[in-house]
């Protein structure tokens, strides 16, 4: 079993946080903040026992051996697939799927979904999409001579949704969209956007990477038909991601990887597959991923993680916001109210990767560039990007006066 901890009950909820996250610890000692949590989270100390437990205690393969080690973790590694149903509350357990990010879970639909397309066929995306959410589809769309359609984006970061409408036809087979922005951290309205898909029966797929640690997430009641998500963005390790498939859809896909574990017979001519979703998880998966995905699952839901942070989930980066407007030159990018944890500007006249190297030589950690984010970037005519800050349940106060002394620095450096 994965080792599981629970947080200790203190009237200062942030120490408290702040406790289970080693490099927090060690980044205060350095007087340094990371703002880079819209690439990947820190790592609470219950996956660091869970990933030394595995390799000291738990080393063995799942689903295949006959051996008492095997069994154990066959089974604890199964049961982590009951906890992420629970976590995104879908109908079944065998509606997860574990990839090793939301990069291969979109790219899996890509060519999972093939035969459900004909030549003509349209996919909607929009144009504030990460590359991962493109580039499949552009070569899906090579492939069967698709058409690709991209909702646009107005000056605020928002989605222009009259544009919907026009751009959704009877050959519009698939949209494909994020929940929030890599980028600008706008929250797009899933639920509005999944409602008018169904209507037309267009089946939806949420890219969910950048949702989970600020948003709770109920399918079933969303209603979408497939949703990724990475667990390095849910304070778990890199190497395991997820994506959800509605059980009425599985019909409609067909392996992308064959191999050991996702067949029940096998022939000098010939294979039957096993049942999904183990016919999709074809070789030897990211064990100590998921069984540490399981303790990050459990950590979180013995806290009311969502709880904890729906009261207070936005004041950081309206604080950052607020600070960096008062240093002249600094223009944000993006400007929707239903930003949450993400917070992109530029300095004028500066090219931002000259401002991110100079943040970061400052201590601080932050993310400079297009974000994989270039169409998006070409859209709000911004050739070098943005810098771009981002916020987790462990940054404080202290972690944005560091980035404003960091940039007010650079400033004084580059002009």
């Amino acid at each position: 079993m994965s080792v599981r901890y629970n947080m200790f009950k203190d009237e200062n909820v942030m120490l408290e946080i702040q406790k289970h996250f080693p490099q927090i610890q060690y980044l205060k000692k350095q007087k340094q903040a990371y703002l880079d949590n819209a690439a990947t989270t820190l790592k609470p100390q219950c996956v660091l026992d869970t990933l030394t437990q595995f390799y000291r205690e738990q080393v063995s393969n799942v689903h295949r051996g006959d051996h008492y080690l095997s069994d154990a973790l066959t089974l604890s590694y199964e049961n982590t697939r009951l906890q992420i149903q629970k976590w995104i509350q879908a109908k079944s357990a065998d509606e997860i799927i574990f990839t090793k990010s939301t990069t291969e879970g979109i790219n899996f639909l890509s060519f999972a979904l093939e035969n459900i397309f004909q030549a003509g066929d349209e996919i909607l995306l929009t144009e504030m999409e990460h590359h991962s959410n493109i580039l499949p589809w552009q070569s899906l769309a090579k492939r069967k001579k698709l058409k690709l359609k991209f909702l646009p984006v107005d000056e605020k970061g928002e989605l222009i949704l009259s544009q919907w409408e026009p751009l959704v036809n009877e050959k519009t087979k698939l949209f494909a969209f994020t929940w929030y922005s890599n980028a600008l951290g706008t929250r797009n309205p899933v639920e509005k956007c999944i409602s008018w898909a169904k209507d037309k029966n267009i089946l939806t797929l949420v890219d969910a990477a950048q949702a989970m640690t600020v948003e709770s997430v109920n399918v079933q009641k969303m209603g979408c038909d497939f949703l990724a998500f990475s667990g390095h963005k849910l304070f778990a390790p890199t190497g395991v991601g997820i994506l959800y498939v509605k059980k009425t859809h599985y019909e409609k896909l067909r392996p992308w990887q064959l191999g050991g574990g996702m067949v029940t017979d096998v022939s000098v001519s010939d294979y039957e597959k096993a049942d999904p979703p183990q016919c999709f998880e074809a070789g030897t998966p990211p064990i100590e991923g998921v069984l540490a995905l399981d303790s990050v699952l459990y950590f979180l839901s013995e806290q009311n993680f969502f709880e904890i942070i729906e009261g207070n989930k936005s004041s950081l980066l309206h604080y950052a916001e607020e600070e960096l407007k008062k240093i002249p030159g600094i223009e944000i990018i993006g400007s929707s109210p239903t930003r949450v944890n993400i917070l992109s500007f530029i300095l004028k006249s500066v090219h931002c990767r000259d401002l991110g190297q100079l943040i970061s030589q400052a201590g601080v950690a932050v993310r400079s560039g297009h974000h994989c984010c270039l169409p998006l970037m070409k859209k709000l005519k911004l050739p070098s990007g943005t810098v771009r800050a981002s916020f987790s349940v462990y940054n404080d106060e202290q972690d944005v006066d560091l980035l404003i002394s960091a940039v007010k620095k650079a400033k004084s450096i580059l002009l």
